[in-house]
């Protein structure tokens, strides 16, 4: 049985199609067909909700299979799992925004509008970080000019307590109206900063000083799905 068999059940109980599916999503049926009957199509980042809400399905729980986070199947949106408000004491849970970080082509205005909510368990989160889990946001990026680090679609782990950046490393950067994901790199010597794109097709920016850069947060942590041949 493939990892996404139950969804050919759901569409035949609800009375829907693979088709339907594809047209919902904007996508050819082949592709659909591909992830549903061979599994040699993952579903992309872009394609993870509106699949939830095609099915009617709880979109953290889809995401969160579709991650491999988990490989208990995702229940419906109002479905009440037995002992679900006892283990949702145990998580924490981090707000996914549908503010995007710019990685190339650039988005007006960072607007926190909560779209859903990723879980994490308080250990797994203390090895990544310590900062209070209030500052930290899950943020979609969009553009190609952080590749190969950082593909379009995939989603990133924001600390919103770095207002400055305070070493090397990857930053969600605020630059006019548009956000975006770049290289931090700083000059130990005069404290002057490069802002770098992974993509060699995009040219570095400069600052005279780490002060002068204006920043969101510091991207730590990415979350990524590669597809499974």
């Amino acid at each position: 049985m493939t990892k996404y068999a139950f969804i050919k059940e759901l569409l035949k109980k609800q009375g829907k199609t693979q088709r339907e599916l594809a047209a919902y999503l904007g996508i050819e049926p082949e592709k659909v067909n591909l992830s549903l009957t061979s599994g040699k199509r993952e579903f992309q980042q872009n394609e993870i909700f509106p699949v939830a809400d095609f099915l009617d399905l709880d979109r953290e729980a889809f995401m969160l299979y579709v991650s491999g986070d988990t490989t208990e199947i995702p229940h419906k949106k109002e479905e009440k799992k037995q002992g679900s408000d006892s283990k949702k004491k145990d998580v924490i849970e981090i707000d996914v925004l549908n503010a995007r970080a710019c990685c190339g082509n650039g988005v007006e205005a960072f607007k926190e509008v909560v779209i859903g909510t990723y879980s994490m368990l308080p250990g797994d989160l203390k090895a990544l970080t310590s900062t209070n889990p209030t500052q930290l946001k899950i943020i979609k990026t969009i553009g190609e000019s952080m590749l190969p680090t950082i593909k379009p679609d995939e989603f990133v782990l924001v600390d919103l307590s770095y207002k400055t950046p305070s070493s090397d490393g990857l930053y969600v950067l605020c630059i006019g109206n548009d956000l975006m994901v770049k290289r931090i790199q700083i000059n130990p010597i005069d404290n002057s900063v490069e802002i770098i794109s992974d993509n060699p097709a995009y040219r570095s920016s400069f600052a005279k000083n780490y002060t002068e850069v204006r920043v969101v947060g510091r991207v730590i942590y990415h979350l990524k799905i590669d597809k499974i041949a």
